[in-house]
């Protein structure tokens, strides 16, 4: 439903603004379409696998 989308725009905005920071001080692209993330990253597998563990563990209600 359309309140849904909202409430989960609203969930996700607050989560995202550290990401979103990173990639614009970067030069990197992030882009997000309900449940999918498409991003750019200069980063090595290992420093990605961090980043996803570190962004699991700011909320319990969002996996990666």
């Amino acid at each position: 439903s359309p309140f849904t989308m909202t409430l989960a725009n609203v969930y996700m905005w607050e989560w995202e603004q550290t990401l979103l920071e990173y990639q614009r001080s970067h030069n990197e692209m992030y882009g997000r379409y309900i449940d999918d993330i498409f991003m750019t990253t200069n980063l090595s597998f290992d420093e990605i696998n961090t980043r996803l563990i570190e962004a699991n563990q700011q909320d319990e209600n969002i996996r990666l």
